[in-house]
């Protein structure tokens, strides 16, 4: 007899749980602004040796994702593209593909950091003509195993 995988919701709870409290509150508060934000979409978490990574995106494959948060033991960052533009110069990082910037409460989310709720929404709209999204999109759990590092990657649809 096999022991039942954990649901996709307990999988995160106990990635999460390696956080700090007020990472951990901070994160419950920012993750269904995203959701919201994002119907519809595939929600992907990676779990990285230290750091917790959930990504938004219009499949399973996580370089195609519009924005992701990166939990990390000290702070809350939210990732875009780099494609996107950036005329104030408020994203850090010079990476090849995504620059960020970090949250310190999840009203930035909405307006507490300039450029925040509208990056997500140039994201978004750059990346809805091609690829609609369902906003009654059911929510669906998979995981499998990605890399030689074995990391778990949880995988649902965000309605």
């Amino acid at each position: 007899m096999t022991a039942r995988q954990p649901s996709p919701n307990a999988q995160f709870a106990a990635f999460l749980s390696r956080f700090p409290p007020e990472i951990v509150a901070l994160v419950k508060r920012c993750l269904p602004k995203r959701r919201r934000a994002f119907p519809g979409s595939y929600q992907l978490v990676y779990d990285y040796s230290n750091s917790l990574v959930v990504a938004f995106g219009m499949s399973e494959r996580g370089y195609e994702a519009i924005v992701a948060i990166a939990i990390f033991p000290r702070w809350v960052r939210l990732y875009f593209d780099k494609s996107l533009p950036d005329p104030k110069g408020l994203l850090e990082g010079s990476g090849a593909k995504v620059r960020s910037v970090t949250l310190k409460a999840a009203l930035d989310l909405d307006h507490g950091y300039p450029g925040t709720h509208q990056g997500c929404d140039q994201a978004r709209r750059g990346h809805l003509p091609a690829h609609p999204l369902d906003p009654h999109g059911h929510q669906v759990g998979v995981e499998e195993a990605e890399t030689e590092e074995n990391r778990a990657r949880l995988t649902r649809r965000c309605s």
